[in-house]
């Protein structure tokens, strides 16, 4: 079995923010706070949907943490307020 993957983005025009995103992760509109208690119908749309993000989401914080312990470690204000 190969990995095909699909077009998340919705095919019709004029949606909102909110739309476009419950859209792109359920393949259909909804409110806002549905991908949070909702799952798509397809797994394989979940299986991208979430592929996509969490890598994103995990190299933003990775660089947000990189950031942080460089200025606690190499600044004299950060090592007064965070003892570490």
């Amino acid at each position: 079995m190969f990995f095909k993957s699909e077009n998340l983005i919705p095919t019709k025009n004029g949606y909102t923010f909110t739309q476009h995103i419950t859209c792109s992760y359920l393949g259909c509109k909804d409110n806002l706070i549905a991908p949070l208690y909702k799952f798509p119908k397809n797994i394989n749309r979940f299986h991208q949907w979430t592929g996509e993000n969490l890598t994103a989401c995990i190299s933003f914080a990775g660089f947000v943490s990189t950031i942080m312990w460089l200025l606690i470690n190499h600044s004299t204000y950060y090592k007064t307020v965070h003892s570490s």
